[in-house]
């Protein structure tokens, strides 16, 4: 009987396979036009925002001002280290600090490739790390021009390199490698005090697990906690040596305290916006989540990183976006490794695919978009400034100048003419609180500590704006809530010039109406 009467039954084909052979590529191409797309159209981001502010006292202290002591600041010594450092061997001008913005982008995804390697055939594994930090490299561009090399950012690098050590340390059987690992978390602590706590608790994690393979645990233990403790070490020696250490504890117990009680939001905002630039891509992951790949120990530990970082976002309590960039970290490694697995499986593949294209050629592209878009150009209220202080005497008004500002650009305006101000206080964001406020006993504390350091060196040029700490108001009314600072204003000072810039300020999620400012000259 002829062959053609019993034809063969065709091969059945996967749909998917051409999918998953060319998807990945696809998507990568989006996510590295997108990467390509930012980098390209924001190199020229200016120093602006807490960068300046930060940059200002690093420059204060190679002017000889004593951290706490003199510049009067609640923010912890790693966060100063870091500027310092960035001034000083990549430079102080806006540049160089988009160059180590970049930086601190690689190095996560680095860390978070490192993780997730493991996870995939081939260059699949990789892959997942890459779309991850790709993803959170662009979640952060979108933030804005103000959030470049934000404190949590850097503590977010810091923890990612501590996690991917860790792991390669149980890879590899070297208990050596924790001592690093702990390292980079003590680091992320001097930036974030939250971080420190985190760090040690993973690390008893870590070395739970180490005991459960049946290994020596006490090297890896005094690894950890050389690591850990090395970095709070030298930050006390520090102090000792510039004898601050009194007065860093005074300002974290103080002002620090009474600004952590600032326009706190309630858990429900904070729970809602930890998450809220990939608020549907983590609902498509939940699914996966929970029915698909089995949670080993690493992805336990990502879970347990993940809910730390929750928790040092909440206990920051405004929600300002670059809080949530720790928990985006361990987020997007755990949604990564859970994606690039389902893609395998009959069921959670649709869900897998659905965020991955959600991902990455939808929000990619979008957070590119808004990120380019952004008004970097908007020098006015710095262009005019610094034009009436040049009028004024220029660098002769260095050690003679003073700002009553928070970060509307006046610290910025110092900053880039290279003007010491006549005191250490660089914010005026703790000056105007109501009589009756809480803790109004570290405002008046606050106070007296500023008058007492424009007696011992009077400014010849005072700058006020119309700022009122977090942009909240806009108005000059905010002296009249400090009779004694007004009063001296009125008696030793005669008005300049009152400028208004025109142009909205775009640098962040929605155009704000700019600062004024007022110049007095002393009489």
């Amino acid at each position: 009987m002829r062959k053609e009467m019993f034809p063969q039954e065709a091969p059945h084909r996967d749909p998917w396979t051409p999918l998953l052979r060319w998807g990945p590529w696809v998507l990568g191409a989006s996510l590295t036009a997108s990467l390509a797309a930012f980098a390209i159209g924001t190199w020229q981001w200016p120093l602006v925002g807490d960068a300046s502010l930060f940059h200002y006292v690093a420059f204060l202290i190679d002017h000889g001002f004593a951290p706490y002591r003199q510049i009067v600041e609640i923010n912890m010594p790693g966060c100063y280290l870091v500027h310092w450092l960035v001034i000083h061997f990549l430079g102080g001008g806006a540049l160089s600090w988009r160059i180590f913005d970049f930086l601190v982008m690689a190095v996560t995804g680095a860390a978070m490739m490192m993780i997730t390697a493991p996870y995939g055939a081939k260059f699949s594994g990789w892959f997942a790390g890459f779309a991850g930090a790709g993803l959170l490299t662009l979640i952060h561009g979108q933030d804005g021009i103000s959030f470049l090399g934000e404190r949590d950012q850097v503590a977010a690098a810091l923890l990612a390199v501590f996690f991917a050590f860790l792991l390669l340390a149980v890879r590899r059987n070297s208990a050596w490698m924790v001592w690093p690992a702990a390292l980079a978390a003590g680091v992320a602590g001097t930036i974030k005090p939250w971080a420190g706590p985190a760090g040690f608790l993973l690390l008893i994690l870590f070395v739970m697990h180490w005991k459960s393979l049946r290994r020596p645990y006490l090297r890896p233990l005094l690894c950890g906690l050389a690591g850990l403790l090395l970095p709070l070490l030298l930050v006390c020696i520090y102090l000792l040596r510039i004898h601050a250490l009194g007065a860093f504890f005074s300002e974290m117990t103080g002002i620090g305290l009474y600004y952590n009680g600032m326009y706190r939001k309630s858990l429900g905002y904070l729970l809602v916006h930890s998450v809220a630039p990939i608020g549907p891509l983590v609902a498509l992951w939940i699914v996966p989540a929970i029915f698909g790949r089995r949670w080993n120990w690493e992805k336990r530990m990502l879970a347990a990183g993940a809910l730390l970082s929750l928790l040092g976002y909440c206990s920051q309590g405004r929600g300002f976006p670059y809080y949530r960039y720790p928990l985006l970290v361990f987020l997007l490694v755990l949604m990564s490794i859970d994606f690039a697995a389902a893609l395998r499986h009959p069921v959670l593949r649709y869900f897998a695919a659905l965020g991955s294209i959600y991902a990455l050629l939808i929000l990619a592209p979008r957070f590119a978009y808004k990120a380019i878009h952004y008004g970097w150009r908007n020098q006015e209220f710095i262009s005019m400034l610094s034009g009436d202080l040049n009028a004024l005497g220029g660098q002769r008004l260095s050690g003679k100048v003073q700002c009553l500002d928070t970060t509307a650009g006046c610290i910025n305006t110092l900053y880039r003419d290279r003007l010491v101000q006549a005191t250490g206080y660089i914010y005026d964001c703790y000056d105007y609180a109501p009589r009756g406020s809480e803790r109004m006993e570290v405002v008046d504390r606050y106070r007296q500590g500023f008058l007492a350091a424009l007696k011992r060196n009077p400014p010849e040029v005072f700058i006020v704006t119309d700022q009122y700490c977090q942009w909240s108001e806009m108005s000059y009314d905010k002296l009249e809530r400090w009779p004694a600072i007004h009063s001296l204003l009125a008696g030793q000072y005669s008005l300049y010039a009152e400028r208004q810039p025109r142009d909205d300020v775009y640098w962040w999620s929605r155009a704000m109406k700019p600062a004024g400012y007022r110049v007095y000259v002393r009489r």
